[in-house]
């Protein structure tokens, strides 16, 4: 059985008053869930909204798409939002940054188009709702979203779901800057981070876990906020299982095996504040040009002297190099950023040619 989560966030918007840390509330149950639990990295999908990185409906549902295609019986899928809800007409909509009130068909993402993609057969689904913030309004407009609508209407569609939702349809979600997060989220992550190694995370059980804690959060804030669960299933269905701890690794510099000329090399690597900037990337080059030299000269049995040239750009690199760079660089770890990037697609083996030929 493998485990799969859509999380999306949406804290600012166009059109809207902000949610706020809702991208907090989604990066912690990220790490929550690929930490913690067994949630692979690679099939966890976060997409945290805003105006200035935007995706339309239809980008989005491509990606949740590509996420359940990789799914197969057996497995689970969790949806997790954290933004603003909206019914209208029927419909529920999670409203996006550029959502426009009173074009939610072609502005918001409809939730049951979400349902559609969700809804595969032999599957464990999941959906958690952070929505319907406090302060609810539109921005010069007066028309709000349809929050109590909105989650009622996610409540009470129980068929083939377990939906656990951060408040009942005549509350709101709120949030704390003390703790900084909705406290819907931050108790649900807790409560999953205070599990015993191997155990697992059953959706009746986690409501009764946080609800007391949300609603004596949310009364000390003058709010009224209970957590609320709907499901259609029998028997336990796991969201999650508590992963063992794994003991932190001690990183330590084996400094016994570097010479003089390495130590200094990374004491003055460690000099530099960000390499990314050109010029401190210039000082990083002569740095190691002069030590690179200065090593060479000192255990240069051949006699002769060291000179080089002037630094020349990744494009001028010759023809025949750059496969034996490409693999270099491959097998660092680093990712090209210049024009030789176009022949990682080209040498899927480690190509040698020319002052680069193997024996």
């Amino acid at each position: 059985m493998k485990r799969y989560a859509i999380i999306i966030s949406v804290e600012e918007y166009s059109n809207f008053t902000k949610t706020p840390f809702a991208h907090a509330d989604s990066e912690l149950l990220y790490q929550t869930l690929t930490d913690l639990c067994d949630f692979p990295n690679q099939h966890v999908l976060l997409l945290q909204l805003s105006p200035e990185s935007q995706k339309t409906p239809v980008e989005i549902l491509s990606e949740i798409k590509n996420v359940v295609d990789g799914s197969g019986t057996g497995d689970t899928i969790l949806f997790y939002f954290a933004g603003h809800g909206h019914y209208s007409d029927g419909r529920s909509f999670l409203i996006l940054p550029g959502t426009v009130s009173g074009a939610y068909e072609t502005t918001a993402l409809p939730l049951d188009d979400i349902s559609k993609e969700l809804r595969q057969p032999e599957r464990a689904c999941f959906r958690i709702f952070d929505s319907c913030h406090s302060g609810l309004d539109v921005r010069g407009d007066e028309v709000t979203p349809d929050a109590e609508a909105f989650m009622r209407a996610i409540t009470h569609e129980a068929s083939g779901w377990v939906t656990l939702a951060a408040c009942r349809d005549d509350q709101y979600s709120i949030s704390d800057a003390n703790i900084g997060h909705g406290v819907f989220t931050y108790y649900l992550c807790e409560y999953i981070r205070n599990l015993a190694p191997g155990q697992q995370v059953l959706p009746e059980l986690l409501k009764v876990g946080i609800v007391d804690k949300v609603s004596d959060h949310s009364r000390k804030q003058g709010y009224s906020q209970t957590p609320t669960l709907n499901a259609s299933i029998s028997g336990n269905i796991s969201l999650a299982s508590r992963r063992s701890k794994v003991a932190e690794k001690k990183v330590t510099e084996p400094t016994e095996l570097l010479d003089g000329a390495m130590l200094h090399r990374i004491q003055a690597l460690r000099s530099v504040e960000n390499v990314f900037e050109a010029s401190k990337l210039e000082l990083l080059l002569n740095e190691l040009i002069r030590d690179l030299k200065h090593e060479v000269e000192t255990t240069n049995e051949l006699g002769g002297t060291i000179s080089g040239g002037d630094p020349i750009s990744a494009s001028d690199i010759p023809d025949a190099m750059q496969p034996a760079i490409v693999n270099f660089v491959r097998n660092q770890g680093y990712q090209p950023q210049h024009t030789i990037r176009r022949y990682e697609e080209e040498y899927e083996e480690p190509i040698y040619g020319g002052l680069f030929a193997s024996p």
